[in-house]
């Protein structure tokens, strides 16, 4: 909690919907019946107790990605990345050489999101690292074709 806390505290304070929704299914169970979430495997638009009764999805107020700020949204890369993201992320970070300000660095975060790629790290010829950047499928048609 310590090493990510600025994306730890996205979860503090008062969520007043979700004790009283928390408090329904503690109700439920003193009488033996549980929530059933199959959202995974089918396509439900809600869960259900066991002896049959609805249940809504939990309420939430989700942050979006350009609501994070940019040390939040480093943080909550590494809980969120691919382990190979991560590392590359970490030694981008880490590495002695020439950086990316924070700023940077987020919004190429938010970019692999968006996009739905990986992070990697760019070398140059002296085997610095240069810049981290959004990698995906059309970046390594790319270094393919120029090779």
């Amino acid at each position: 909690m310590r090493e990510y806390e600025s994306y730890v505290n996205l979860a503090k304070g008062n969520d007043k919907e979700y004790v009283e929704w928390y408090k329904a299914i503690v109700e439920h169970a003193k009488n033996e019946d549980f929530p059933i979430a199959f959202e995974e495997f089918f396509d439900a638009k809600q869960w259900k107790f066991m002896k049959g009764e609805s249940l809504q999805y939990p309420p939430f107020l989700p942050a979006t990605i350009d609501q994070l700020t940019d040390t939040q949204m480093i943080d909550m890369a590494k809980c969120v990345f691919d382990e190979e993201s991560v590392r590359e992320l970490n030694e981008f970070i880490c590495c002695d050489g020439p950086k990316s300000t924070i700023q940077e660095v987020a919004e190429v975060i938010r970019k692999a999101l968006r996009e739905q790629k990986i992070l990697f790290c760019h070398y140059d010829s002296y085997e610095r690292f240069t810049e981290l950047i959004a990698w995906g499928d059309e970046e390594k048609e790319e270094s393919r074709v120029s090779e």
